[in-house]
């Protein structure tokens, strides 16, 4: 996926078009379709099959446990 692509930061594309509401929209698979129909763009291949996807990783640690974490996940 490209770094250009606006449908990698749909909610600050989407705030930079004047949509005031999405910065409360807490589905980032819904900012994409509302940046789509927004534009009249197509959600790129990529990023529309990730609704499908199963999260590989769910793990949360708190900001200062953050090198610790990535340690550990780089060891297994």
């Amino acid at each position: 996926m490209s770094t250009a692509s606006p449908f990698k930061f749909a909610d600050s594309v989407l705030q930079a078009l004047g949509d005031a509401e999405a910065s409360e929209v807490k589905e980032p698979l819904e900012l994409l379709q509302r940046l789509a129909k927004r534009t009249g763009w197509r959600v790129p291949a990529g990023l529309a099959g990730l609704a499908e996807k199963i999260p590989r990783h769910q793990g949360i640690c708190q900001i200062g446990s953050m090198p610790a974490a990535v340690m550990e996940f780089v060891d297994t």
